[in-house]
């Protein structure tokens, strides 16, 4: 239904308004229909016991807490330059670019126009009775146009809402991004320095290993050992070499992989540390389990995705009901471009049309449905997310109690294993224990050294996954979001 704006009585426009008002009042209400809620319901503690209570919770840039500057070189190398990181980010501006474009639909739109009409016969088709009446009504015009949709039924508004939660999203989905790179920079990082020292460690095992083939073979010259004796410290060298070659490999891909994360070739990352005698191990005070749902970034990206959905669905129900649009005009107009200026020219329209779906197949019910489907979808997978990340944070807590166990428990088998070597040593100085014996007891304290090591950088790595299951850490610059209710 279409008209134009003509003269009539006040009160009787008024009253026809006010009707118009009231019936969208109530009608819009029926797009607030009631939609499932989500239960972020959490336990009141971790099943995991945690030391230390008193501890801060950590910060957003939780890696300075290993005390490690060049680890901090790299992590801000890498959030500059991680190739998926900027994908995060751009992805970010897309987001907010479709959030403007969506709210810009609640507003009119004007535009200048410039327009030539030919028409023939001039009085319109029919109105020509001989050729020689046959004549051509040109007609120009410029002027303004605005059109306006407006949104009886919040319709505008809640996709407007909508983009703007997926915008949220977004930003949320960009610090899930930051949070693995960092975590995969300190991984990647710990691991190249636990590798170089495993790889040292090997390599006193094989002058080990070396020297007693030596020595047996010596005693073999002398009489006092077997062509079997020899054989075997051949097989125990090879073996040797085969798992130093191993870590040597792993230490460099584990390399390469962190000049990946950071952005650049593996010929251009140059490390400076050695080992893991620089980086200390942090403690950790993991919150309660309700702090996850604005600690985690992935629970809060579901959330927006979720507030979303809800308000995808209100903005589909109000799209069943009619849509109300105005349109003007008002320019200069003239069957002739000279007489534009002519203050007869000037002409303006002013219409509204009301128009509401009569049939089309089920399209926008369909629309809603899968809406509906969609909003019920992120709603179970925002509850199993939240269930992931209690055990995440759990294995993470067992991991980190454990490890420090193991790690305590190699520590004594290490102090043990330098106690039986310097007996040995001074045994073999005084000649109570031959020199096979010595070597045997050197190789022992090797392998204690090596699995120390190992059980450290597990420690460590259980450390970098708690920090990565909680979240990354609290704010500093904005504050702890998890105070904000």
């Amino acid at each position: 239904m279409r008209w134009a704006v003509v003269r009539a009585n006040p009160q009787r426009r008024f009253a026809w308004w006010l009707a118009l008002a009231q019936a969208a009042f109530h009608w819009g209400c029926a797009t607030e229909e009631p939609l499932p809620a989500a239960d972020p319901a959490a336990p009141s503690a971790y099943r995991n016991p945690v030391a230390a209570p008193g501890l801060p919770r950590p910060r957003t840039d939780w890696w300075r807490e290993f005390s490690s500057t060049e680890l901090d070189r790299l992590q801000e190398v890498a959030l500059a330059n991680n190739r998926d990181l900027q994908v995060a980010i751009a992805r970010v501006a897309q987001a907010d670019a479709q959030a403007r474009i969506a709210d810009a639909a609640r507003y009119p739109s004007v535009e200048a126009f410039g327009r030539r009409e030919a028409l023939a016969p001039d009085d319109g088709p029919g109105s020509a009775a001989t050729r020689s009446d046959w004549r051509s009504l040109n007609r120009y015009q410029l002027g303004l146009r605005a059109n306006y949709e407006a949104d009886l039924w919040g319709k505008q508004g809640y996709a407007a809402e909508s983009a703007l939660a997926l915008a949220v999203a977004s930003v949320h989905q960009r610090e899930a991004a930051a949070l693995t790179l960092t975590a995969d920079v300190a991984t990647a990082y710990l691991e190249v320095l636990s590798l170089g020292d495993r790889v040292s460690i090997s390599e006193r095992g094989l002058q080990n290993r070396r020297n007693a083939l030596g020595a047996v073979r010596k005693r073999l010259q002398q009489g006092d050992a077997t062509a079997l004796e020899t054989a075997q410290q051949r097989v125990a060298l090879a073996t040797a070499e085969s798992a130093a070659a191993t870590l040597q490999q792993r230490r460099e891909r584990a390399f390469n992989r962190l000049a990946v994360l950071t952005g650049v070739a593996p010929a251009e990352l140059k490390l400076q540390a050695r080992g893991l005698a620089g980086v200390a191990v942090p403690a950790i005070h993991p919150g309660l389990p309700s702090e996850l749902l604005c600690r985690r970034p992935d629970i809060r990206r579901l959330e927006s995705q979720l507030a979303a959905a809800q308000f995808d669905v209100r903005s589909l129900r109000a799209n069943l009901l009619p849509s109300f649009s105005l349109l003007g005009e008002i320019g200069l107009g003239s069957r002739h471009l000279a007489a534009l200026s002519n203050p007869a020219s000037l002409f303006f329209l002013a219409a509204g049309t009301l128009a509401q779906t009569v049939f089309d197949a089920g399209r926008k019910e369909g629309q809603l449905e899968l809406a509906r489907a969609r909003h019920l979808e992120l709603l179970h997978q925002y509850s199993g997310t939240l269930l992931t990340a209690l055990r995440e944070v759990e294995d993470s807590l067992a991991g980190t109690r454990l490890t420090e166990e193991q790690h305590r428990a190699l520590a004594e088998a290490l102090d043990s294993s330098r106690a039986s070597y310097a007996l040995n040593r001074r045994s073999f100085e005084i000649g109570a224990v031959d020199y096979p014996a010595l070597l045997d007891a050197e190789q022992r304290l090797v392998a204690s050294e090596d699995a120390s090591e190992s059980a450290l950088h597990d420690r460590m790595r259980a450390a970098i996954d708690l920090y990565r299951s909680l979240g990354g850490g609290t704010r500093v610059a904005d504050g702890d979001p998890c105070a904000k209710g």
